[in-house]
């Protein structure tokens, strides 16, 4: 069964913020900026009880792919990020953050396989 909101959606956010602090972790000891990235934004996602992606209605490439300056604390936390994750969606971040997601494509392909 897919679930989107409640105890599960909240653990899948908290999961993916840790493994995104996580690997950001040398960066932050720095006082850097994470390396240049793009984003996707994926809209209707819906997870399984194993938190695998079980489907999704559509994903855009944001920025085309370009890097977004200065955009962490809104984009992906903040009210922005809560409002897209409390309406079903998720703005996630490519390579090289995300090793191997480069754009919608990538993402499609990752989630038919049952890779994410």
């Amino acid at each position: 069964m897919a679930q989107r909101r409640g105890t599960n959606s909240t653990l899948v956010v908290l999961m993916a913020l840790g493994m995104l602090v996580s690997s950001l972790a040398g960066v932050a000891a720095a006082h850097e900026e994470p390396p240049p990235h793009g984003h996707i934004l994926v809209l209707g996602i819906e997870f399984d009880d194993d938190f695998n992606v079980v489907s999704y209605r559509r994903c855009v490439d944001l920025a085309a792919g370009r890097a977004v300056p200065n955009h962490h604390n809104t984009l992906h936390t903040g009210r922005a990020g809560e409002a897209l994750w409390n309406a079903g969606h998720a703005v996630a971040p490519t390579d090289p953050l995300w090793p191997g997601l480069r754009n919608c494509a990538d993402f499609a392909r990752m989630v038919e396989a049952g890779e994410i």
